[in-house]
């Protein structure tokens, strides 16, 4: 990998991380459900379509990547899953 896209994939992987941030520091002023929780799931969907994106259409590979991809999917299911059971 060169240097070029390995900063542009921690660029993408941080202005995620920092999207998500901000979407669970929002007031809760008329919104319904728990900002946080919310957050969160749509980071770890997030992550896991973005990991996604780079083993397929940017050809990374890699042993940990394939369990982080399957673990940021995980947890976004349990989440989803647990957030309609809550609704």
């Amino acid at each position: 990998m060169d240097g070029e896209r390995v900063e542009m994939l921690v660029a993408r992987l941080f202005g995620l991380t920092l999207f998500c941030l901000g979407l669970a520091c929002l007031p809760e002023r008329g919104v319904v459900g728990n900002p946080p929780f919310k957050a969160m799931l749509l980071y770890n969907a997030a992550i896991a379509m973005l990991l996604i994106y780079l083993t397929v259409i940017e050809h990374y590979w890699g042993v940990l990547l394939a369990h982080t991809v399957a673990l940021h999917t995980a947890v976004a299911v349990w989440m989803a899953i647990n957030h309609r059971k809550n609704t």
